[in-house]
């Protein structure tokens, strides 16, 4: 005999019990099925908690589209709720906080792994999972502080776990670099941002190795394509519409797999890097050919050499 028993979350309990459940999974020794959980879990919980501050704003930015917006569906939950991206960009509007660009890298690094698992299946770390975990907990923690304010009990409670949880994942992440930073420094300034567990350990040459979650692309193209996409934020769509893709013609080993970081506006990175002879330089020494588009060492010249050749021997 079933027994018919209710029961009600408030959207901020409901996101905070999603990303606590998320941190269970990655406990001891978790299995490849807890990382897969865990990522669902933790996407959730978060997604949960950037809406209810659209919600607090007004109920009709929940929706997909405000202007078709009905508060009996809302009631109902009989809605296209509104979509990732689409609530990063409104929250743009009404944060008295602004999410920087780090975060939303993070955010997206997060996203990218839920769909890999609900649409295509994932190859990952259990490190690298960890990883970006911290990294959106405490985003989730300092964004609850500052833009959502006041919590009930239970909402406290679940809090408080998530907060007592988080420790064990930041001592962690503290020891995994410590264990990693000798054979960091011997990379230099080769050292980029890792796309999997966003932490800067991914070494560059002859492809891409992450020291912290062992993170590994030789094929120079895939490498920067994942690099591209979840660094910078550029995919077939952002080319479609009209992006430059920011792969080039190394000056030095003459292979296309010279990556322009200069707008990204990293200090601690060069302005470009090699994929594969690994050198790297700052926007001082390199500029842009001013006929072909490719970068090539500063001189009194506006054209690389190539193109040069290429003026003076159709002028004879």
């Amino acid at each position: 005999m079933s027994i018919n028993t209710e029961f009600a979350f408030t959207p901020l309990e409901n996101g905070l019990d999603f990303i606590l459940r998320a941190l269970e999974y990655l406990g001891n020794n978790p299995t490849k099925r807890d990382l897969k959980y865990a990522v669902l879990h933790l996407h959730s919980g978060i997604e949960l908690i950037l809406k209810e501050r659209l919600r607090r704003e007004h109920w009709s930015l929940v929706f997909e589209k405000p202007e078709e917006a009905d508060e009996e569906k809302y009631i109902a939950g009989d809605f296209f709720s509104v979509r990732w991206k689409t609530c990063l960009k409104r929250l743009e509007i009404y944060l008295e906080n602004e999410i920087t660009n780090d975060q939303l890298t993070r955010l997206e690094e997060l996203k990218n792994k839920r769909n890999r698992i609900e649409h295509f299946g994932i190859v990952d770390s259990e490190q690298a999972i960890k990883s970006v975990a911290v990294f959106v907990i405490e985003f989730a923690i300092d964004f609850i502080s500052n833009e959502l304010g006041q919590m009930d009990e239970q909402e406290n409670e679940l809090m408080k776990e998530i907060q007592k949880n988080l420790s064990l994942f930041q001592d962690f992440v503290i020891n995994r670099m410590k264990n990693v930073e000798f054979e960091l420094r011997s990379y230099g300034v080769n050292v980029l941002t890792c796309p999997r567990c966003i932490q800067d350990t991914l070494c560059i040459e002859k492809g891409a190795k992450c020291l912290f979650c062992g993170y590994q692309q030789y094929e120079i193209d895939s490498a920067i394509e994942e690099y591209v996409n979840v660094i910078f934020g550029i995919d077939w769509h952002t080319i479609a519409e009209g992006g430059e893709w920011p792969q080039f013609r190394c000056p030095a080993c003459e292979m296309d797999a010279l990556l322009d970081l200069s707008h990204l506006g990293n200090i601690h990175s060069p302005d470009f890097i090699c994929f594969d002879c690994g050198e790297a330089w700052d926007g001082r020494t390199l500029e842009f050919c001013s006929n072909c588009g490719q970068p090539k060492y500063r001189d009194d010249l506006a054209v690389c050499e190539e193109c040069f050749r290429w003026v003076v021997n159709k002028d004879e």
